[in-house]
């Protein structure tokens, strides 16, 4: 009996030694730029292939927020001796976009019909009941906060609801992308080493053993920083610089000045008309650090051998393409000040920065899930946010790269 005992510990731990060569088989990459794929390059692109529920809860939306403008624009006229009330298109989304890993954002029909009902109560208490009618009298305001606070919420559910449209059509192809769902890993950090390691981060069938095993040799921390190893550098992977252009770099006194000649399509140009100059001092400001700045200039063929083209999308998503890595495409759905941010983002993909959020198809629930892996909400590729900018450490990676 002794002997069949050693001869199982030795089954063990030879099984045990195996799995330790080789770490858990990773996700397939995908690509952590804007999860958009040719398709929408394609004649039809999404729009043949977008789910008629997500079409319905953005018309509702829409209508909601139309009905809104116009209430606010009447109410304005109506009690004129009142301060006045905001338009939507004049009020953010506040932090109602904030989304982390703890609370993710979740992308589904009903969800947000849910919340568009809500908010309906909420209005028509406030204006009175079908407010957005033109033939119905409206109440006063009591309290011009509230407003604000109802505009801001209907402001998030009408970006979540173009995203979610938007997005129907890439299901599989985000469905590929919940294995390299992150928040396990976040999760095993914040709380430390757990027996739930196998269960929540691996599918290793040997995992569970291996860890009795070397929690009775007393390396149960060898255990869990190899089987941590994988995830680990998949975290890192939402962080990565990977230069993917080449830019121009003078010396401008003691400092470096990255030269970015650029070439805006016509309709770009005819809609931003002398708000350009704006457009282009904000994003480079955004990138910008101590000794380093970034200038826009004119594109000109004979003078320059790369150049950044920006162009419409006719879609309520901006990206770059990993197959077009010098063209921004900005929705022109975007308002002015969300145009800004979303320029200064998308620039960082042409850079060679990822996206640090994680978004995918839940296929059991049937939801989008999204959520930055920077709850500081500071870093501009992981929120779109005016407060947003791009950490110092990128500015420096991004300086190293091409000036030095």
């Amino acid at each position: 009996m002794q002997r069949l005992n050693k001869i199982l510990v030795l089954i063990i731990f030879f099984i045990g030694a195996c799995g330790l060569k080789e770490a858990p088989k990773m996700a397939p990459k995908v690509a952590t730029i804007s999860p958009i794929t040719s398709l929408l390059q394609e004649e039809g692109g999404c729009e043949s292939s977008v789910t008629p529920k997500a079409t319905e809860v953005l018309n509702e939306v829409e209508q909601l927020y139309s009905g809104l403008i116009v209430t606010i624009a009447r109410y304005n006229q109506t009690y004129t001796n009142s301060e006045g009330l905001r338009s939507p298109q004049t009020l953010g989304t506040g932090s109602f976009l904030m989304a982390t890993a703890k609370k993710p954002m979740v992308l589904a029909s009903e969800d947000l019909l849910s919340e568009l009902d809500a908010l309906k109560v909420g209005l028509e208490a406030i204006f009175g009941v079908s407010f957005w009618s033109s033939s119905n009298p409206l109440s006063e305001v009591d309290n011009s906060d509230e407003v604000v606070l109802l505009t801001r919420q209907l402001n998030s559910l009408l970006v979540k609801a173009r995203r979610l449209q938007a997005l129907s059509c890439q299901r599989e192809a985000l469905a590929e992308r919940a294995n390299r769902d992150i928040r396990p890993y976040i999760k095993f950090l914040e709380e430390g080493p757990s027996n739930r390691l196998c269960e929540e981060l691996l599918s290793s069938s040997s995992c569970e053993m291996e860890r009795v095993l070397f929690q009775r040799q007393g390396r149960e921390s060898d255990f869990y920083s190899h089987y941590t190893k994988p995830f680990k550098k998949r975290m890192q992977s939402f962080f990565e610089f990977k230069q993917k252009s080449q830019w121009q770099c003078h010396q401008e006194g003691e400092g470096s000045l990255l030269v970015i000649p650029t070439q805006y399509d016509q309709e770009f140009q005819r809609r931003i008309g002398g708000s350009l100059g704006q457009l282009n001092a904000f994003v480079s400001s955004r990138w910008s650090g101590d000794n380093f700045k970034i200038k826009f200039i004119p594109y000109q063929k004979e003078v320059h051998p790369f150049k950044l083209e920006v162009k419409w999308s006719r879609t309520h998503l901006s990206y770059v393409n990993d197959d077009e890595p010098t063209i921004i495409y900005l929705s022109s759905f975007l308002n002015y000040e969300k145009l800004l941010v979303t320029f200064a983002h998308e620039l960082g993909h042409v850079f060679g920065f990822p996206d640090c959020y994680h978004e995918f198809y839940e296929r059991e629930s049937k939801k989008i899930i999204y959520y930055a892996l920077d709850e500081t909400g500071t870093n501009l590729m992981c929120h779109l946010s005016a407060q947003a900018r791009v950490p110092q450490d990128y500015v420096k990676a991004l300086k190293n790269s091409y000036c030095d």
